[in-house]
């Protein structure tokens, strides 16, 4: 009897891992709080924000990230394998889950990847493509794709980032405007962050001002998701193989551990909150 409890067990690996990298980054944020610095600038009547000194992400949270991803695109393969063995051909190094952003290339490489599959189920899969949807390379197939390929060859870089908008708490009797906002990138030690200045010659030493800045964990900025959470970004792929990929009807016939076809857990009880509150008067 042909089965899917390989690809059960991968999965179930993967929502470990999950918790492992939860852990790992609630650790790091709590080590490493993000500091801002203040300078006061009373010629000019103005208070200064930058960013202090700002810790890499460790290896540790990349290679799991790379552990997980791997973890997420084994099954697609064992997938493939499986609707070959169940239409009586052997599987091969070349069968795989194809992953295209574009139908010639799908079409391509189709004799190669699903050789041996009926013509029903290589159709349900081209449905799964990135080019059948609106945006292709936000497609969570083609990013995970993207994603295992670069874990190949070296460790996925990943950055703190804190999309920042000028938000600030004040309470008091001088009024403050936003002279200037920056961070638009990553977290980088001595990025500016906001200049306030203040309209009535106010010593700026005499005025409190807390900064909110909420941390998060993304991509390389050379990435076309850069700007995405590696959280949000991991837990939408699980969810697209989970709730497109191992349903019916492509996987209508086999038996399989319950997990593939009824998740009983809630992916979203993994996200970390968007990081600690970094405060710095």
């Amino acid at each position: 009897m042909i089965t899917l409890d390989d690809c059960a067990e991968k999965l179930t690996r993967v929502d470990h891992q999950f918790k492992d990298l939860k852990r790992l980054v609630d650790t790091f944020r709590m080590d490493n709080p993000t500091p801002i610095v203040r300078k006061n600038k009373p010629n000019r009547g103005e208070i200064e924000y930058r960013i202090g000194e700002v810790k890499a992400v460790p290896f540790g949270i990349s290679i799991i990230v790379g552990e997980l991803i791997h973890n997420l695109r084994c099954p697609l393969d064992y997938l493939i394998c499986r609707l070959a063995e169940r239409a009586g051909k052997t599987p091969t190094s070349k069968h795989e889950f194809p992953i295209f952003k574009d139908r010639d290339s799908f079409i391509e490489y189709l004799p190669a990847k699903l050789a041996g599959i009926p013509l029903h189920e290589c159709a349900l899969i081209e449905l799964l493509q990135p080019y059948k949807g609106l945006d292709p390379e936000r497609h969570p197939l083609l990013i995970l794709h993207s994603l295992n390929n670069i874990d190949k060859h070296r460790l996925l870089p990943l950055m703190q980032t804190a999309p920042f908008q000028g938000k600030y708490l004040y309470s008091g009797p001088v009024k403050l405007t936003v002279v200037k906002t920056g961070l638009t990138e990553g977290l980088k030690s001595g990025t500016h962050l906001l200049t306030l200045g203040i309209s009535d010659g106010t010593d700026p030493a005499e005025v409190d001002v807390n900064i909110e800045l909420s941390v998060d964990i993304t991509f390389d900025k050379a990435s076309p998701w850069h700007q995405m959470s590696m959280f949000q970004t991991l837990l939408a792929i699980r969810a697209y193989i989970r709730d497109h990929v191992f349903v019916k009807p492509l996987i209508e016939g086999f038996t399989c551990n319950p997990i593939v076809l009824f998740p009983v857990q809630d992916y979203r009880k993994h996200l970390p909150p968007p990081g600690p509150l970094q405060r710095m008067v």
